[in-house]
């Protein structure tokens, strides 16, 4: 087996409280790292928004991406740009960037730090779906090193080459894959009449940064 699988339970993930509203961390890389002590590599967390306005944390170093999951914000980037964010839309930034919040929104994040970097996106499931993942190739200084999978509305089954896994609502799937080796075949399948939301993240490591 070329690749680790772990699954993270939602009734396992930590929730805090951040000055606009709470932030559920669903993982953090490497497992003993501390978001409150920046020490981390990576990290995906689920966040929300309570106030109509909020100023963002500094975070710098860090490379952020923020999908949002309900409601609808606009993010203002002071001195850089800022974009109007729609469910399933997503932005991404620096934490030392001054990010100002307008808007009440549930999002997913994902912070980087170099050599790594992340993308995330949205795959929707209808009744009795199934969603083969595939890795884009065409950055050769890169190297998938990890993909999470989080669950945001519904429950799948993920089969990862011959492992297979129930999802529920909440839950969250690492898969890591080992130096030099291909990323397994990883297939998502609903079980169920009722549509499936999740979020796919893909966590690299440069080769050469440049």
């Amino acid at each position: 087996m070329h690749n680790h699988v772990r699954i993270v339970r939602c009734q396992d993930c930590k929730t805090t409280s951040w000055a606009g509203g709470k932030t559920t961390e669903l993982l953090i890389h490497p497992p003993q790292a501390s978001y409150r002590e920046r020490n981390f590599s990576w990290r995906l967390s689920v966040a929300t928004v309570e106030d109509e306005q909020s100023t963002f944390t500094s975070l710098p170093g860090i490379r952020r991406t923020l999908l949002l999951l309900k409601g609808n914000v606009l993010l203002a980037h002071e001195g850089y740009h800022q974009r109007s964010l729609q469910p399933l839309t997503q932005d991404t930034f620096w934490g030392d960037w001054k990010t100002t919040c307008y808007g009440k929104a549930t999002d997913f994040n994902i912070m980087t730090r170099k050599p790594h970097e992340g993308k995330v996106a949205a795959i929707s499931l209808g009744k009795q779906e199934t969603h083969l993942l595939t890795y884009d190739e065409t950055d050769s200084e890169a190297q998938v090193c990890t993909y999470v999978l989080y669950v945001w509305q519904g429950s799948l089954r993920i089969t990862v080459d011959d492992q297979v896994n129930m999802l529920y609502e909440g839950d969250v799937c690492q898969i890591d894959i080992r130096s030099g080796q291909k990323p397994p075949a990883i297939i998502l399948a609903n079980q169920d009449d009722a549509p499936i939301e999740c979020i796919v993240s893909t966590i690299y490591t440069k080769i050469s940064d440049k």
